[in-house]
Parts: structure tokens; sequence; C-alpha cells
């Protein structure tokens, strides 16, 4: 069919010609053809079409000038939905001139949905989104307890964070320092170093947990960058802090904290213990060879560990590696306890 022949035809023929129309390819093709067509596509959508579906797909067709056609429609209203439209096009960087385009209408509101483009986008680590929305001015990035800021922290979106700190209304410090928490668990060591630069972090909080939890997540260089930091050095439990890391099996740490001297109150008998039941063989042939702790009787370093059959309690089982099909030995009685059953043993014990 010629241009000709399209033009002579009803609006009502139109109508129906769009309904056929994907919102997709199809859509954006007649859109492409002479600005006669494009205004009666965009005339017959709202028409054939709901006005989520319309606005939805103008976003995501990532095209601004489909968008600017769409929102120039008498009755699409790019608020509608509690503000879908910004939602969307702050979940991708292929939709950022979309966005840009939406923030400079003033029907747009980004805080909907208690600020959830920016919470969205830091989620994402959408770095170009979330500095787009911070020069808005009106997004709110310490909204839900400073929530972008945990979320880029905890997914590991070093640029992300960057914005929000130097934004300044983000505190790293909210729920209870969760953002140097959760990045100290996930292993994210620049992440860590940025929060730690910021003075309002504590990274002592609540008995030095974001240390502890860097060792028992198995992270040695976050757990030495967090005891590099005097707040926490000066009032870290380290005697319990090596029991931990050897429980852990983290190798770098428990040398840390052998090679400083300056520690008298270790108790290398418990870490002992601690490492033997874990089964962390290489712990234990450190801590005997260096002299720490004098080799008890029935030390066995080709002892391997392996979990209880029942899956169900916390015991460990001890088997030599020299003799596979020897009788298991017990870490200990207690260990059997099932914890959701209190009271009651293993019935492998």
């Amino acid at each position: 069919m010629t241009l000709d022949c399209f033009a002579r035809l009803g609006s009502d023929v139109i109508s129906l010609v769009v309904s056929f129309l994907s919102l997709g390819d199809d859509v954006i093709s007649c859109l492409r053809c002479s600005r006669w067509i494009r205004h009666w596509v965009l005339v017959a959508l709202p028409l054939r079409r709901s006005q989520y579906d319309v606005i939805v797909w103008a976003v995501r067709a990532g095209s601004p000038r489909v968008l600017d056609g769409v929102l120039k429609l008498a009755g699409v209203d790019p608020s509608m939905f509690n503000n879908i439209a910004v939602r969307i096009a702050s979940t991708s960087d292929a939709y950022l001139d979309n966005l840009r385009l939406l923030l400079n209408d003033k029907r747009v509101d980004p805080t909907a949905s208690c600020n959830g483009p920016i919470r969205r986008a830091s989620e994402y680590g959408l770095a170009r989104i979330v500095e787009t929305l911070l020069d808005d001015g009106r997004p709110d990035p310490s909204a839900v307890d400073s929530a972008a800021l945990r979320s880029a922290c905890k997914n590991g979106h070093v640029d992300t964070v960057r914005l929000l700190l130097a934004d300044g209304r983000a505190s790293p410090s909210a729920d209870g320092n969760a953002a140097l928490l959760s990045a100290s668990s996930k292993g994210h060591l620049q992440i860590v170093g940025m929060l730690l630069n910021d003075p309002r972090v504590n990274p002592g909080y609540f008995g030095n947990v974001a240390v502890l939890n860097a060792t028992m997540h198995n992270h040695a260089d976050v757990v030495l960058r967090l005891l590099a930091d005097p707040r926490v050095h000066d009032v870290v439990d380290e005697g319990y802090l090596l029991r931990r890391a050897c429980h852990h099996g983290v190798i770098g740490v428990v040398q840390w904290l052998l090679r400083d001297r300056s520690h008298r109150d270790l108790n290398y008998q418990a870490a002992l213990l601690a490492a033997r039941k874990a089964g962390q063989n290489d712990i234990v042939q450190m801590l005997v060879n260096g002299g720490h702790v004098s080799p008890p009787p029935d030390l066995d370093v080709n002892l391997k560990r392996r979990r209880c059959p029942c899956h169900r309690c916390m015991a460990v089982q001890m088997r030599r590696s020299d003799a596979p099909d020897a009788r298991p030995v017990f870490t200990g009685i207690d260990d059997h306890m099932m914890p959701s059953l209190p009271g009651r043993k293993c019935r492998f014990m």
C-alpha cells in the first residue's frame, strides 16, 4: 500500500489497522514514516490500547521522540499508575534519555513509591541513572533508612556508593551501620574502605560485629582492613576473634594475630580446640609449629572433616584420611543436640 492510498483511509480504518500492530517493532516502523502516518498512529494507539500499555511501551521503546509524541497526546498522563513511567525508566541505562525527558515534565514525581526510582537504580548499580536523579534534586536517597546506599553497598556497586556518599544525604550509619555490615559480610573491600573514611560510620558498632561477619565469611582482606582502623582495634576482643578465625579457617587473620606480639591475652588453647573441632588442620599445625601451644597427646593431623549424616544437628565427624573405612570419631556429644528440638539427641549418636 502506498502512502497516498494510506492517506485516503478514514480514521476508523486507521484505528482498526493500529489495533493489529504489536507494541514494538511494528509501531516503531510506522512512527519512522511520514509525519501524517505518525500522527494517526499516535492518535489511534490510546483508542485501541490501554493507557498503561501505551505509556509503558513508549518508555521501553528507548526513543525519546516516541515518548515525547505519546506524552503530547490528550489523556496521557506520565504520572498515572503511581508514576509508572519514571519508575520503569530508572531500571536500565538504555532508558536514560527517556528518564531525562520525563524529569523535565512537571507532572512526573520521581519520589513516588517511597523514592522507588533511586532505590531501584542503586540496587542495580546504575550509576548514570543515580547521578541523573541526584542532579534533579527531588529524589531523597535517605528514604527508608538510606535503603539506596544499603543496597548499593550490599551488591558491591562502587560507583553508585561513591555518588551517594558524595551527595551527603544518605547516612551510612543508618539502620545500625547496615551498609558496613553488609559490605563486610560480602567481602567488598573497596566499599568497606570508602565507608570507613566517612566519620559517620562506627565500625565498632555492636561489639565489632562487622569484623566478626567478615571473619565468618572468610574475607581476610576485609578483616585486616577493619582491624587497621583504631576504632576497631582498640576495643575488639582479639581472643574471641582468634577463636572464630580458627574455627572458620581464615588463615590470614590467624597469621596476623599470631604475628603481632602485642596480644598477650589470647587463649591459644581455646583457639586450638576451636580449630580441631572444625577440622582446620592447617591452623592446628600453625598453632603447634609456632610454639603457641603444646601438641595434645591425641592430636592427629590426618583427620578429615565430615558433616553428620543426619544434616540436622551441628555435629562434625572426623575420619582419618589414611583409614577411610575406620569408624568416625565425633567431636563432642553436646553438638549432637537438635537445635529445633531441645533435649533430643541425634539418632546417629
